[in-house]
């Protein structure tokens, strides 16, 4: 990823990154948390808003003296031992240095300088867990909050010895996941995602598509939808929400011949004359679909997205043909289903796993 790339990436994390920067004093700050509960993703964050801390992975600078296996015959004497060089290096120095870790030896506990020395706690957001769920099936949501029970109990262990313990909670972005930014597969444009649902629908539908349309453009993507009302408003004025949102972001492919139907948060309207043949434009633009509810105008793109071999992502907990067909193939054209039902953030972070592979289905069958 681009440093320009990573910078939109990240977005607000860099300014929070910033201002939690100012408050920290000359020494070392111990961030701890479980695997993925966002370590990386603040360091990253730091680095871009606050350049002058130093940071440290004790994991990537332990990474040469132990075994891949775990069983590294006194793992635990170096652990200790680099612990304390690391504490030497950074005090001596009158700056502060961010060290990230699982955990830490309860020996340098012991002897920690209140003064110069601070714990934070990383906690896994909803968006990680989501993250879990998609991309790593071998360490599911429900190991990554035992992990972080685990965590709290071994804070627990040492409350007496410990300073006053900070609390973080670090969202994981779609553009910070292993696959890469979601233009993979895309070349150099950037990728769009459909989104498809009822022209009306109530507060609770609209609630969700908002999300939706957010989530896609903070993914990287810009989103297609029918440019008119319910579902298909909602979700372009979600993606105006987002804070990589830019102009263009999003498009209305409209039946009429009449830009000025569009509704106000659609960026570029295209106006097709088409009426519901427009369908198979909003569905043939995408690299990927995502399936809000829907009626029978939504069916209908379903079944052209799956002729067309686009992905389709319902969204759960939305009723009408999303939540009727998610996770069943429409025929045996395909080898492959609908997939989901999945929640805002993790349709977003699937579509961004999806992008490029579409699956050419025959003509005409």
């Amino acid at each position: 990823m681009t440093a320009d790339l990573e910078t939109r990436a990240l977005g607000p994390l860099v300014e929070a990154a910033r201002e939690w920067a100012e408050g920290l004093p000359n020494g070392i700050v111990w961030l701890l948390g479980t695997p993925a509960a966002g370590k990386s993703t603040w360091l990253r964050a730091l680095a871009i808003g606050a350049p002058a801390v130093r940071q440290l992975e004790l994991a990537a600078w332990l990474a040469p003296f132990l075994r891949n296996d775990g069983a590294t015959p006194g793992a635990s004497a170096i652990l200790e031992s680099a612990v304390a060089l690391i504490r030497t290096s950074a005090l001596l120095q009158n700056s502060t240095t961010v060290v990230s870790a699982t955990q830490l030896p309860r020996e340098s506990l012991a002897s920690m300088d209140p003064q110069r020395e601070r714990i934070v706690v990383l906690t896994p957001s909803q968006d990680t867990l989501a993250r879990q769920r998609l991309r790593r099936p071998e360490r599911p949501a429900e190991v990554v909050i035992a992990e972080t029970e685990r965590l709290d109990a071994w804070q627990a262990q040492f409350t007496v010895e410990l300073p006053e313990v900070a609390r973080l909670t670090v969202p994981v972005l779609p553009e910070l996941l292993p696959s890469g930014a979601p233009s993979v597969g895309t070349g150099n444009r950037t990728p769009i995602a459909a989104v498809i649902g009822p022209a009306r629908c109530d507060a609770a539908l609209a609630h969700i598509a908002e999300a939706v349309g957010e989530a896609l453009v903070n993914a990287g993507f810009r989103i297609a939808t029918g440019g008119m009302g319910g579902v298909m408003e909602a979700a372009s004025k979600g993606a105006h929400r987002a804070t990589s949102y830019r102009p263009g972001d999003v498009i209305g492919i409209l039946p009429t011949y009449d830009n000025a139907h569009a509704n106000p948060w659609v960026d570029v309207p295209i106006a097709t004359g088409l009426q519901h043949a427009r369908n198979v434009v909003v569905v043939g633009c995408a690299d990927v679909v995502v399936a809000i509810g829907g009626q029978a105008g939504t069916l209908s793109e379903l079944a052209l997205a799956w002729t067309l071999g686009r992905h389709v992502i319902c969204v759960a907990d939305t009723g009408g043909w999303s939540t009727e067909l998610a996770g069943r193939a429409l025929d045996g054209r395909r080898n492959d289903m609908l997939h989901g039902p999945c929640t805002p953030a993790e349709a977003a972070i699937l579509a961004s796993r999806l992008v490029g592979d579409v699956r050419p289905a025959p003509w005409f069958e």
